[in-house]
């Protein structure tokens, strides 16, 4: 995506696994006969659907949803009346898991191949920046989606520390409109470009955008990791892995439960700090030696099968195992 990110790799994973075991995936824009489908696999549905995603949702066939983002910001996923119209929902939300219909699943880890192989970036503590951020810039003005705290951490660097922070990402260049408010979402098109360019703010610590996060990620000590939301358990995406792989330390700010599925010793939470102050004195507290220490518990944690559930071949696993228990062939 925009900010550098592989987040359709997974797909793709998926598409070469199910081949492999005799099941053909295609994309609904290439469906030509109704008849033929067995099954249909849904993405944060419904997501602007066009008539023939709507077709098929239609159809009187198994249906699987996938979310892949929280339920702050697709409400419309999330419904109990969309909820109930699938057979099986892959779900990143811990308070619906049943391991029946509701089946746990992470917004993947895309370095891991279907074989489990990966590679950490390295760099020396000494040859490293400081920070950085890497996000797109959006408004919402729902309370639990915190694209506000991303803020807060930009201006409060700006002002105090610019020399040590980097950001990155598309639109810091530009105001953004809220986009949960229908009234407003329109002016954020490329028709108005142009109006947003004139009330943006100018950020100094705005290097622009990457093209690959990873490389990007492996010139930081640190790096801020703000899921879209900090009120859902389980709510954990690939955000922190990509730190991970990039040899740098998460500075995380998302699920409340973070530390069900991932050791704290790979991480700094953020909810420990009272302040960007206190965090920034806990930063300085790093040496080589200390640093080098949580970058091995990154390591170690890659390695575990503690990791296991946010790969793309347990992605393409739980997948799989839903479409043979209705007997897809």
């Amino acid at each position: 995506d925009a900010t550098g990110a592989k987040a359709h790799l997974k797909y793709q994973f998926l598409f070469q696994f199910l081949k492999k075991k005799n099941i053909n995936l295609i994309t609904y824009d290439l469906v030509k006969n109704y008849k033929s489908l067995d099954a249909a696999i849904f993405v944060d549905y419904p997501l602007v659907p066009s008539k023939k995603a709507l077709d098929i949702f239609n159809l009187k066939i198994p249906k699987i949803l996938i979310t892949d983002e929280n339920k702050y910001l697709r409400p419309e996923a999330w419904t109990k009346k969309n909820l109930r119209s699938f057979d099986f929902v892959l779900c990143n939300d811990d308070d619906y898991i049943d391991d029946k219909k509701f089946i746990k699943h992470h917004s993947h880890d895309h370095y891991k191949d279907l074989d489990l192989n990966f590679k950490i970036l390295k760099k020396e503590f000494k040859d490293k920046k400081s920070l950085v951020m890497i996000s797109w810039n959006k408004k919402y003005n729902h309370p639990a989606i915190n694209y506000n705290e991303r803020i807060n951490t930009i201006e409060w660097f700006e002002k105090y520390h610019p020399n040590e922070f980097d950001l990155f990402g598309p639109n810091w260049d530009e105001f953004v409109f809220p986009w949960d408010l229908p009234l407003f979402r329109r002016l954020n098109s490329k028709r108005f470009k142009f109006l947003r360019n004139i009330f943006a703010k100018k950020y100094s610590t705005w290097k622009g955008k990457v093209d690959n996060k990873i490389d990007c990620l492996k010139n930081y000590k640190f790096a801020f990791v703000f899921e879209n939301t900090d009120s859902q358990n389980g709510y954990i995406t690939e955000k922190i892995l990509d730190v991970f792989y990039g040899g740098s330390i998460p500075i995380y700010l998302g699920a409340p439960n973070i530390k069900d599925y991932i050791d704290d010793k790979c991480f700094i939470n953020l909810r420990d700090f009272k302040s960007l102050n206190d965090l920034y004195t806990h930063l300085k507290s790093f040496d080589s030696f200390k640093y080098q220490n949580m970058l091995n518990e990154v390591e170690k944690f890659l390695f575990s099968k503690d990791s296991y559930s946010f790969t793309s071949k347990y992605f393409c696993e739980k997948i799989h195992t839903i479409l043979s228990n209705i007997k897809i062939n």
